[in-house]
């Protein structure tokens, strides 16, 4: 595994080459207290009002601060590999301005439900034999009759994907749609898989290669 920080590791290309697996981000971290954020900070607040109003606010600190030392866990992002059965379509439905929404229908296949399950008991093994510990595994790695609980990201990527061969994508090497002679795409849509990382820095990198492209043909 290639160490990226003190916490973080991604799984090396030759690692994941001889499996037949994707790459994935492994984070390891320890059970501190209970975070809440995004959707859930309403929820948070309420609780804060309802503690701070019976004056135990002090009590609650304590108890979200309590720390059991030893206790963990390991969480992992993958790259999933391209289906074609997963893409992002036009419903029937209307939202407020008329226009049809997007359905966004999600798959995951044998070879990701592989990448997970290898990458989880091969991180266990090197775990015992480094002498840091053991790793409890949760049921679904360990049985493949049981489906594991995955659940999706933030970053939706490929719905545009680059390929030589239209056939295999929507834009060339040059970002330009194939088939229309005067339209770009530049962003995560265009990468040719989901990659196990946050994708700005790609997206910037492909955005400064196509002005480039541009700003060198004849107008």
């Amino acid at each position: 595994m290639e160490r990226t920080s003190s916490l973080q590791f991604y799984s090396d290309d030759d690692f994941c080459k001889s499996a037949e697996i994707g790459k994935s981000n492994i984070t390891f971290g320890i059970i501190q207290k209970v975070k809440s954020y995004g959707r859930t900070h309403a929820i948070k607040t309420f609780f804060k009002n309802i503690a701070c109003n019976m004056d135990i606010d002090r009590k609650v600190q304590f108890i979200s601060d309590f720390k059991c030392p030893g206790i963990g866990n390991i969480g992992t992002l993958i790259e999933q590999s391209p289906d074609i059965e997963s893409r992002v379509m036009l419903s029937n439905q209307l939202d407020s301005f008329g226009l049809k929404k997007a359905k966004f229908d999600w798959k995951i296949n044998e070879f990701d439900n592989k990448t997970i399950r290898y990458t989880a008991i091969e991180m266990a093994k090197q775990f015992s034999l480094s002498g840091l510990g053991a790793i409890r595994l949760a049921d679904f790695i360990l049985d493949n009759n049981i489906d594991i609980r995955y659940s999706h990201h933030a970053h939706h990527m490929g719905t545009t994907r680059m390929s030589a061969d239209p056939r295999f994508g929507v834009v060339d090497s040059n970002l330009k749609v194939h088939g229309i002679g005067n339209l770009y795409i530049a962003g995560s849509g265009v990468f040719s898989t989901g990659g196990a990382c946050n994708p700005t820095m790609p997206i910037i990198q492909l955005c400064l290669r196509l002005a480039d492209h541009l700003n060198s043909q004849t107008i």
